[in-house]
């Protein structure tokens, strides 16, 4: 993922295939002037196919 953040919370107990589950703050100057909101980054890793997802959303309510 070439999006520069910085980590602000993330959870320790994850479901099964769930590597990272964060809130995450954007960075870059203009990005962070536009947009100063906290957005939810999820990796996903699917054993079927053997792929990983990332996943970044401003939907913090829903589970991973």
């Amino acid at each position: 993922m070439n999006l520069k953040y910085r980590m602000a919370r993330w959870k320790r107990r994850m479901p099964k295939n769930i590597l990272k589950d964060s809130e995450v703050k954007l960075t870059i100057y203009l990005f962070e002037k536009k947009y100063p909101e906290s957005f939810r980054l999820i990796r996903f890793y699917d054993e079927e196919e053997d792929r990983y997802f990332a996943f970044l959303t401003n939907a913090k309510y829903l589970s991973a």
